[in-house]
């Protein structure tokens, strides 16, 4: 996760997401996701995003080709504070242009377009120090994904559920590293997937630091 800081109200955000399934052996999805937020408050940031997605076939239900996704999305994060703990409020809207898998005549997959899908999630996240005036702290996290049809909730998507452990090098840079525990409904509706997850993540701002709610 890298920022930029344009301005104390503007920034640039990149994220690259590397997940592997059965260990590190094999690859489950590729996530490049860059935004442009604005901070209005150190309570509140609004952004805009893409998100490139590539996802493989992986687990006991594994979709037959490798599937990108270009992923828009509008987002807003809202926090607070009760006593030393952090709350972050993040609600996401998503507009998935997912690739089309067809089949041919002897069986073999290829992507044929793109088609529009809704999502939206919301997650909420809480921040404890617990070292160090807050350089170590505990972050734990859950998130639902619903599914939707012209905004209008329409069925379950994901739950992902996350506890970990943090530590701020400095002002600019962090280290987590914790446990995703995510339970996926697969695209065709029927069969459902539980991914244990052991998650490590890097951030570092660039540019002049303004007040954030990140």
């Amino acid at each position: 996760n890298l920022r930029y800081n344009l301005h104390p109200r503007w920034y640039l955000n990149s994220e690259i997401h590397i997940r592997r399934a059965n260990g590190f052996s094999n690859w489950q999805q590729f996530v490049a996701r860059p935004s442009v937020h604005f901070v209005l408050s150190k309570y509140a940031d609004f952004s805009v995003g893409y998100s490139y997605i590539l996802s493989y076939p992986y687990g006991n239900q594994p979709i037959p080709l490798t599937t990108p996704e270009h992923n828009i999305w509008e987002q807003a994060i809202l926090a607070h504070k009760m006593g030393k703990v952090g709350f972050k409020h993040r609600y996401r809207f998503e507009q998935r242009f997912q690739g089309v898998r067809k089949q041919d005549g002897e069986g073999i997959y290829s992507i044929d377009g793109f088609e529009l899908a809704e999502r939206f999630r919301y997650r909420l996240t809480l921040i404890v120090p617990v070292a160090l005036e807050g350089r170590w702290f505990v972050s734990l996290f859950d998130e639902v994904f619903v599914r939707q049809s012209n905004f209008v909730p329409s069925a379950f998507d994901q739950n992902w559920a996350y506890l970990g452990v943090g530590f701020k090098l400095n002002t600019r840079g962090t280290i987590k590293l914790g446990y995703l525990d995510a339970f996926i409904r697969k695209s065709d509706g029927v069969h459902f997937e539980h991914n244990p997850t052991v998650q490590f993540s890097i951030g570092y701002k660039l540019g002049k630091l303004p007040e954030s709610v990140n």
